[in-house]
């Protein structure tokens, strides 16, 4: 929560990059003084719309004006900000609405307001997905926010073990696969990417972190797989060979049925000489 002026500008940084993070936070401000006192010299006044300087880095922004309906727009800004691809929602709330004094009833505050069902992706593009990773000789997956997001550590901790494939962490996907999991590395990730036949992207971008998805980062023969629940971001810089518009949790298990499961696939002892820490240099001592 914040007020305005000063207090708004601080927060606007924080919104940019909760928008920008892709986090699902709900920002409540007092906005502009009541219409009535508009150039008065209101406290901390600044002309200008507060709604329309936060449109461009929030999912939704509105303005409550009676007391009694608060509960019900905090449930929309709930369901906004976990809809889709995550991100932040901005309510207003003035004065006159945030201290007015209404009847407390269970009729003002909203239940089943949004659904935890999961987006499974098209069956078809889910087989084609499966066919490539079993016929990949050096399958590769980046596992980004969308696995912590959607809460899909384990599956994908059960998906790279079956498909024997190794697992390299960006943003908030870090964690999702322990450190010590066999098929968790790090320091190999510039020789997977540049040697990999297929690149399975679940719940992150190629954005900058993979040089947008071009040579020599990325090999330009290696087949992409997209999974993410923004359609925006599928075809984004690279084109994918196989694309699913699906949440990662359920997807993943789709993604490794039994034929697949114990495969026999390209030795992982292509990639296992990144496994390892890599040792300190030793320090030169002067004197």
């Amino acid at each position: 929560m914040f007020a305005s002026g000063p207090s708004f500008t601080n927060a606007y940084t924080g919104i940019a990059n909760a928008y920008l993070c892709q986090s699902p936070v709900v920002y409540i401000g007092r906005g502009r003084s009541h219409p009535a006192a508009f150039d008065l010299g209101d406290l901390h006044e600044i002309d200008r719309d507060y709604i329309d300087l936060l449109r461009p880095i929030t999912k939704w922004s509105r303005i409550c004006h009676r007391t009694e309906r608060i509960p019900e727009y905090l449930s929309m800004a709930f369901r906004n900000v976990l809809a889709g691809k995550p991100g932040p929602a901005y309510l207003e709330t003035p004065i006159s609405v945030a201290f007015g004094r209404v009847e407390e009833s269970k009729d003002l505050f909203p239940t089943n307001y949004r659904t935890e069902s999961r987006a499974y992706g098209d069956p078809d593009y889910v087989q084609q997905a499966a066919e490539l990773m079993l016929k990949a000789h050096k399958p590769v997956v980046m596992a980004g926010g969308g696995v912590y997001w959607s809460q899909a550590s384990e599956a994908l901790q059960e998906f790279v073990t079956a498909v024997n494939a190794p697992v390299f962490l960006n943003g908030l996907g870090r964690g999702c696969v322990p450190s010590d999991h066999p098929m968790a590395f790090s320091y190999s990730r510039r020789q997977a990417f540049r040697e990999a036949d297929v690149i399975l992207l679940i719940g992150t971008e190629l954005d900058f972190r993979l040089n947008y998805g071009r040579p020599p980062t990325l090999s330009a023969d290696a087949k992409i797989i997209h999974v993410n629940i923004d359609s925006s971001e599928i075809g984004r810089n690279r084109g994918a060979i196989s694309v699913l518009l699906a949440i990662p949790k359920p997807c993943s298990p789709s993604l490794s049925p039994p034929s697949m499961e114990g495969n026999a696939l390209t030795p992982i002892g292509w990639i296992s000489c990144g496994k390892h820490r890599r040792k300190a240099k030793p320090r030169m001592r002067s004197g």
